[in-house]
């Protein structure tokens, strides 16, 4: 069989179309840009501008993969299918970080360890407890086809309790009626061990498997085991614990495999983690995968044994911007989906439709969606209607001051089409309360006023309160701590031989050396009300104050004008426009067809109640190094200790931000599965003085970038960080949104 390991799936909002692939580099960018990717696919792809397109790269080959559940912080399908669960599954545990660093142990059923340490998982408590209990994926006709071959895998860890007779099951997509079909995958326990067990439901009939006693000393607890039941090319089903059969059985026989070519496809619900509604899931699951048509050979099936672990299959997913036919193929630029959150620009006014009530509920878990955790400390921030955010909005808790995070987690939600539906979802519960394990109090002082592109709010919060950020290709939006996520891998170049590794410093920069910075903060802006004529003066008014938001004009006496009523809400556009820049109101139409008096609403900013902050290193700081000054507007902030503290942050006397950093470049010569952005890694290259012969430098990846058919990953690693680079950057973004900017003011 040949091996493909990546695949592009087209999408023109109707069919999904898998593309022949020529060429790809795809890019992600973290918190620096928008994510993008260039492929070239074959001409007769369908492939337009406007398509949606996917990537996905995967240790094993991609040809039958029907979907992947990498469960970080979703039950979302990474398979390119989109075959999702229902989203009420709300438990997922952080990442340790450490397997001896107990720092993000959060004390679950089964705690994230062993191999995927440095990953997001799903946890299940063998309950029936809504936001535990078992992830529905609905049928789909299409791709849930069961009449040939399949393959199924389950990454896990079980709780070892229960009693004998026990089953648990990971995998089921069974008809339990009286002549349905399916299958089904877990364990048993047999005489005080969990083994592997599986079901076969034919027309009505059980044919079951449990494992023997050859793994029973793993109890299937103390690290991850990789479950697995296929159907091969001889129509022989069988079910195996790493990679082993287990010496176990079908129906008490003696027969290892299960002959059969019955159609095994239904009508029914693929559920993860229990039957449907007994037999559940205690302990955790890190991956799912599901293979229909096909099945994977022992040398593919290996490599999701014995490879690291993946934090994302689909390492790409947005839409074409550009597609250009060339004699033989089809170049197709895309760009992230990405773009539409992080270039939402918020102004003075909360124009979100829809309703959403579960964000301000109380029984949201673990702070990994909107509402409250089981702790009471994930509280969102509701904005009022002139998208200020502020302690008195605190959902359910007023006493709560206005966490960094929760302002994200509104925001997010704010520049959603719809609130009703979200579709991002954002991840924040690898901080705890407050983030205090980051060293900070975590919560603003005063208000927060929206304004600028949703990234720019993103970093500011995150430069004030040490965290990170980063997204993956199913709208999945992460909240961590800056100083990384710590995983075991290592990267080493020796020299030795010119296809290895190849790791080389970028450079310094003393753009990222500020220690003297003053920050200009916002105030919280005022409301006026005046009231006037709409035919007075030409039809024109001015008002006293310039208007950063006109709210409404209301129709207070309508006086002669018999096409509005006392009470009435004047449509701008139609009945009046505003020229900001002159605090100028024309009114036209129907309301100048006859004199009425009308109340205008609006905000203005008062220059009064501005805040200032300013802060500089010490002395021998400036004399060692020189004076790097910069100026930041920061209009979103109304306190001083809010500026007082992101003013700090910039500066970071502790460790020195006006030391010189260092940038990285590693280059891989293969397809890197196992790493994202926030991961921290360690690098080696003595020849270049990076490192020595006992130590790596430990260094932060920061962007990643793929390119195939040389099959080579470029990973971007330290350096960038939320200090003075990024908001330097926000100057040149947007400038006709920008509402956050500096500029250097000297450098000796």
């Amino acid at each position: 069989m040949e091996t493909h390991r990546v695949k592009v799936i087209t999408d023109d909002g109707t069919t999904k179309h898998i593309a022949k692939l020529h060429k790809a580099v795809v890019r992600k960018e973290g918190k620096r840009a928008v994510d993008s990717a260039d492929f070239e696919v074959s001409i007769k792809t369908p492939a337009e501008t406007g398509y949606i397109v996917s990537y996905i790269q995967d240790v094993a080959d991609t040809t039958y993969l029907t979907s992947v559940y990498n469960f970080q912080g979703t039950d979302r399908d990474e398979g390119g299918f989109d075959l999702d669960g229902d989203g009420t599954h709300n438990a997922y545990q952080k990442p340790y970080g450490a397997s001896s660093n107990t720092e993000y142990n959060i004390g679950g059923v089964v705690g994230n360890d062993g191999r995927f340490l440095s990953n997001y998982c799903a946890e299940f408590d063998g309950t029936n407890t809504a936001g535990r209990d078992k992830i529905t994926v609905s049928n789909n006709a299409d791709h849930h086809d069961f009449s040939g071959q399949f393959d199924i895998y389950a990454w896990a860890e079980n709780k070892n309790d229960g009693s004998d007779g026990d089953i648990r099951i990971i995998f089921s997509k069974i008809d339990t009626g009286g002549s349905g079909s399916g299958v089904e995958l877990g364990i048993k326990k047999v005489s005080g061990s969990w083994l592997v067990y599986g079901r076969v439901r034919i027309s009505g009939t059980d044919h079951t498997y449990v494992g023997g006693a050859f793994h029973s000393n793993f109890r299937l607890t103390t690290k991850p085991v990789l479950l697995r039941m296929r159907r091969d090319s001889s129509d022989e089903i069988r079910v195996t614990i790493n990679e082993a059969t287990d010496n176990g059985v079908w129906d008490g026989g003696s027969n290892e495999a299960y002959s059969t070519s019955a159609d095994l496809s239904n009508t029914s619900s693929l559920f993860i983690g229990s039957d449907g509604s007994t037999n559940r899931w205690k302990g955790i699951a890190h991956q799912l995968r599901l293979y229909c048509g096909g099945f994977l050979p022992d040398s593919e099936s290996h490599h999701i044994m014995t490879d690291s672990p993946q934090c994302m299959t689909m390492k790409f997913r947005g839409t074409a911007y550009k597609v250009i036919d060339r004699t033989n193929m089809k170049e197709v630029r895309c760009v992230g989906q990405g773009k539409l959150l992080y270039q939402t620009v918020f102004t003075g006014k909360n124009t979100a439709s829809g309703s959403n009530t579960t964000m301000w509920s109380s029984t949201s878990s673990d702070g990994d969606d909107y509402g409250n955790d089981t702790n009471g400390d994930a509280l969102v921030v509701r904005p009022d209607n002139n998208n200020i955010y502020d302690r008195s909005s605190v959902a359910n808790n007023t006493a709560y001051n206005t966490e960094h995070k929760h302002v994200i987690q509104s925001l997010a939600l704010h520049a959603e089409e719809d609130i009703s539906s979200p579709k991002w979802k954002v991840i924040h519960n690898q901080l705890s309360s407050n983030n205090s394990q980051n060293g900070s109090g975590g919560f603003l002082f005063g208000s927060w006023v929206a304004g600028g592109t949703f990234l720019q709010q993103v970093r500011l919060l995150c430069a004030s309160n040490n965290m990170n950020i980063w997204a993956n290709a199913r709208k999945t939006f992460f909240l961590e701590k800056n100083t990384g996520i710590t995983t075991p891998y290592k990267f080493t170049q020796d020299g030795s031989n010119q296809e290895s590794v190849n790791i080389s410093e970028s450079g310094d920069s003393d753009m990222l050396r500020v220690n003297d910075i003053e920050v200009i903060g916002g105030g919280r802006p005022l409301t006026k009300q005046e009231t006037k004529n709409t035919t007075n003066n030409s039809n024109i008014t001015t008002l006293s104050q310039y208007p950063i938001v006109l709210q409404q004009i209301e129709v207070i006496n309508n006086l002669s004008n018999g096409n509005f009523s006392n009470g009435d809400i004047l449509t701008e556009g139609t009945d009046f426009d505003v020229a900001y820049d002159s605090k100028k109101i024309t009114f036209k139409g129907d309301a100048i067809s006859a004199v009425m008096s009308v109340r205008i609403t609006y905000q203005y900013e008062d220059p009064d109640n501005i805040k200032r902050w300013s802060t500089a290193s010490a002395p021998n700081r400036v004399t060692d190094v020189g004076r790097f000054s910069a100026r930041l507007y920061v209009t979103q902030m109304t306190a001083g200790n809010d500026l007082s503290t992101l003013a700090q942050k910039i500066v970071n006397t502790s460790t020195g931000l006006q030391e010189l950093r260092k940038r990285y470049t590693i280059k891989v010569p293969y397809l890197l599965n196992n790493l994202r952005e926030n991961h921290e890694i360690g690098i080696k290259n003595i020849v270049k003085g990076i490192g020595n012969s006992t130590t790596y430098v430990d260094t932060i990846v920061r962007q990643i970038e793929w390119r195939y058919p040389e099959c080579r990953t470029i990973i971007h690693a330290g350096e960038i960080s939320y200090d003075g680079l990024d908001l330097m950057t926000l100057e040149a973004e947007t400038s006709g949104n920008l509402t956050s900017g500096t500029f250097k003011t000297k450098a000796v």
